[in-house]
């Protein structure tokens, strides 16, 4: 069984991967106009390490201090930016106060809308 904590993970793991994976496929001058997706692959690429224990670790404040802050403060015109902003507040929010306190900033502004 999946703690909360491992079901956001698998969430944003969730909706990245399709998407690097489809923009993978795109020709050269298409991933020049829209952009490719380096920033997603950049997210996610720690996540497995993550997902493995169901309460938070020094993984997990890593992963919040640089890659979900790299992705969170970046172009708000990502394709998730929203729903992965909303989950980074999400997991913030679970975390036992003495974690929390080794973040190296608050998180993200909720969203208004993270379908």
């Amino acid at each position: 069984m999946l703690s909360e904590k491992q079901r956001i993970y698998l969430d944003i793991l969730s909706r990245i991967l399709p998407y690097v994976r489809n923009v993978e496929t795109w020709n050269v001058f298409r991933r020049v106009r829209f952009g490719g997706a380096l920033p997603e692959a950049e997210l996610v690429h720690n996540l497995p390490r993550c997902m493995l224990e169901p309460d938070f670790g020094r993984e997990d404040i890593w992963w919040l201090n640089v890659q979900a802050r790299s992705y969170c403060e970046g172009s708000t015109e990502r394709p998730f930016h929203a729903a992965v902003a909303k989950a980074v507040c999400d997991l913030i929010v679970l975390m036992p106060a003495a974690s929390r306190e080794q973040l190296e900033w608050s998180g993200p502004q909720p969203p208004e809308d993270a379908g």
